[in-house]
């Protein structure tokens, strides 16, 4: 089981990648959308992750407001 959840918008990408380098160095194991392959399935394997995960932490931005997700 995934202990962090990670959602954020994709213009905030590179700050996502940062903080999961940090929880991973704290050996975190997180997932975030860089770990799925996109296809037919996508929504559904996001949905599983989210409801399995531990904790979510949500990256707030004028972007992520703006998402659609």
């Amino acid at each position: 089981m995934t202990q962090v959840f990670l959602s954020y918008a994709e213009e905030d990408r590179e700050r996502a990648r940062a903080l999961v380098q940090l929880l991973k160095k704290k050996e975190w194991t997180v997932f975030w959308d860089r770990d799925l392959l996109v296809g037919p399935n996508y929504r559904d394997a996001l949905a599983d992750e989210l409801e399995h995960a531990r904790c979510v932490i949500v990256l707030w931005s004028e972007e992520s407001v703006h998402s659609e997700w």
